[in-house]
């Protein structure tokens, strides 16, 4: 019996997964592989941006002199990396020589912004293969929250061509996936067919050791959080957590890793108070695998400030199956319902009350670990498997 086979496209690699999306779409592909599946990735990104383990040649780095024209033209790396294509011609057709080469039975966008490089290519060949519409969240919502945040000039143009790309994309695709409900009655009114949930997972980490970290904390107790350089992630952290600390024990630390310790570092929230947070805060830019599976799994508390975003957070149900204590706001628990009464999980959307749940948190020793074996239900195993079972319904091979 011949594999069936399926190419999935997305702004990144995901070999070496780091950010939230990585990991989703590293869960997908390793789904489809143990479903039978053939897989390829392809992945268009800024060059030298995922230095990390992904060298696979099929992925296409943009150039810095592309990114410059982005930033002279104040366009956005994700929404615009269409232009790149058709400023380079010779990169195209070698793009959809790849294509060609693999005969996929099924074209997967990971998020939208690569449809219109291959939309051309898709109506010559639409009997040839099915086209899937694999969403993390409603990304015309999300960006509008985003920009308006930021008081950007262009944000109604950027959020209306988000959604006539959404829309493009969902009335060309024979499946869309999803990550939760809400997301699922937004695309339904967008006319979405074929609607599939596969919510968000994750793998459990294992407990390591490291004479390293051991040395650098002892006994001291931490409040932990993890994310990528996304907005939300950084304006959810400053308004619930905030730059004084005054509500931490001075025997305790704030430890933040991943890229959003990068962009806390350089705002002027953090900067003002630069002294303060340099005593009580841990920032960890770019850490590796082991260290995040040391510092989740021995976090006194597990923070989840999220404000704003759409779809489903993945160091939500991380949290969740480290079995640590957890503050977090209403927010980070959206897609996550059914897990907002579980052991050791404090939800408030008020900050003052935030605070005072993350103090009693860090004032006990030791913190108590909660036994979630609900959670269960969140590796991504038993999150993602009804996508190539509903790909494989549609495909003839």
């Amino acid at each position: 019996m011949v594999a069936p086979r399926v190419l999935l496209l997305a702004t990144y690699p995901s070999e070496v997964p780091l950010h939230g999306g990585q990991r989703r779409v590293h869960a997908i592909a390793r789904s489809y592989r143990q479903a039978g599946w053939e897989v390829k990735q392809i992945g268009v990104f800024p060059r030298g941006s995922y230095a990390r383990g992904n060298t696979r040649a099929e992925h296409i780095e943009l150039s810095r002199e592309f990114m410059s024209y982005l930033s002279r033209h104040s366009l956005r790396t994700d929404l615009h990396v269409h232009h790149y294509f058709a400023q380079n011609p010779r990169v195209l057709e070698q793009f959809i020589a790849a294509v060609e080469r693999f005969q996929p039975n099924v074209i997967q966008f990971e998020q939208p912004w690569l449809f219109p490089v291959l939309w051309p290519f898709i109506q010559s060949n639409r009997d040839k293969q099915l086209v899937a519409y694999s969403a993390h969240n409603v990304e015309s919502a999300l960006l509008q929250d985003i920009l308006l945040a930021e008081g950007h000039p262009r944000a109604s143009e950027f959020v209306e061509e988000t959604r006539r790309l959404e829309e493009m994309l969902i009335s060309v695709a024979d499946v869309t996936v999803c990550v939760t409900e809400l997301d699922a009655g937004v695309f339904s009114s967008m006319g979405a067919k074929n609607v599939v949930i596969a919510p968000n997972g994750a793998d459990r980490r294992p407990s390591t050791a490291s004479a390293d970290w051991d040395g650098r904390f002892g006994n001291q107790p931490y409040a932990f959080m993890t994310g990528s350089a996304h907005p939300p992630n950084c304006t959810g952290f400053l308004h619930f957590v905030g730059t004084d600390f005054a509500f931490v024990p001075p025997t305790a630390k704030v430890v933040v890793a991943g890229g959003m310790a990068a962009l806390l570092a350089a705002s002027p929230a953090f900067q003002r108070n630069h002294e303060m947070v340099r005593r009580r805060v841990l920032l960890l830019n770019n850490p590796e695998e082991a260290d995040l599976d040391y510092l989740i799994n021995r976090a006194a508390v597990v923070l989840l400030p999220i404000a704003q975003g759409g779809g489903s957070n993945i160091k939500t149900a991380e949290a969740l199956l480290s079995g640590r204590p957890i503050v977090a706001s209403s927010t980070a628990f959206r897609g996550y319902e059914a897990f907002r009464n579980s052991a050791g999980v404090t939800i408030e959307d008020n900050v003052g009350r935030f605070r005072h749940a993350v103090r009693m948190a860090l004032s006990k020793t030791p913190p108590t670990v909660a036994i979630r074996t609900e959670a269960e239900s969140l590796l991504w195993e038993r999150c993602v498997f009804n996508i190539p079972s509903a790909m494989r319904n549609l495909v003839r091979v």
